[in-house]
């Protein structure tokens, strides 16, 4: 959409982990939750509808997928430049360039 903005929350490393296959060992609240999210974003996916998977969740016969996410670092330079892009308050760069360059041949 128009109105999306960029959140930078660090830098993360993607594992899978172990299926979850104890469906019904869930929470009613958990499954309708994950069944909300399967007919707004999985319907039809693999060729298969949201019913045939919830079927083969309950008869045991399909896992849900599960990931981790570990984070490995957090750049705070990295979110300005985000908030500066989306705000449109961007440096102009070759002004910075040669204010570094001048400063660089300062010598203490």
């Amino acid at each position: 959409t128009s109105n999306a903005k960029w959140l930078y929350v660090g830098e993360y490393i993607l594992q899978r982990s172990q299926p979850l296959d104890e469906w019904d060992q869930l929470d009613s609240w958990q499954q309708d939750c994950w069944r909300s999210k399967m007919n707004s974003k999985m319907a039809g996916y693999s060729g298969r509808s949201v019913d045939e998977v919830l079927k083969a969740l309950d008869a045991r016969t399909a896992k849900l997928e599960v990931f981790t996410m570990e984070c490995i670092g957090y750049e705070t330079e990295v979110q300005h430049m985000i908030e500066m892009l989306v705000s449109g308050n961007l440096p102009n760069i070759s002004k910075t360039k040669s204010a570094r360059s001048r400063n660089s041949q300062i010598k203490p």
